[in-house]
């Protein structure tokens, strides 16, 4: 259920509430690099290209949300692709019980996998939702951040309980 804050393009600064909207704890000292990507349009031709926008924000947090995200993003392909290699070592070069090997490429792709989903429910609790014309909306899961926020900037906030997102 997030909260969503309208703001227009021409605004010059944003002031940023002092505690961290990731965790709502402690003093917001790090950050953490979002991106946000809006699909203009599917040029038809032999191979399909997506022409799109890419954007990246920098929000203010906390030492430790800024290093778990960090952390989280550079272990899990490893985790991930490490085992997967060295299964397919083990069937191409014939090591006993290649099953071994299989069953620990899953396991560490399903943590890698758990590693991921905690990486991105962290970043999700702030994010850019929306960003095109002249607006820019953006996506608190806290509704004292989010009423902070709007309060300093004197932008209005409201809550939706579903946000839906098709491009």
């Amino acid at each position: 259920m997030p909260y969503v804050i309208e703001l227009r393009n021409d605004r010059l600064d944003l002031r940023m509430p002092s505690g961290c909207p990731y965790c709502m704890r402690r003093d917001a000292d790090d950050s953490i690099e979002t991106r946000y990507s809006k699909p203009l349009a599917i040029v038809p031709s032999p191979v399909v290209v997506m022409l799109s926008r890419e954007a990246r924000f920098r929000f203010p947090a906390c030492r430790n949300c800024a290093s778990q995200v960090r952390w989280l993003g550079k272990l899990a392909p490893p985790i991930a692709i490490v085992p997967a290699v060295l299964l397919v070592a083990a069937a191409m070069f014939h090591w006993p019980r290649p099953d071994l090997f299989l069953y620990v490429a899953i396991g560490c792709g399903l943590i890698a996998a758990g590693m991921l989903v905690a990486r991105q429910l962290r970043i999700r609790r702030f994010r850019v939702g929306y960003q095109g014309g002249d607006i820019t909306l953006l996506y608190a899961g806290s509704r004292a951040f989010a009423e902070e926020f709007a309060q300093l900037n004197h932008v209005p906030m409201r809550h939706r309980w579903f946000v839906f997102r098709l491009f």
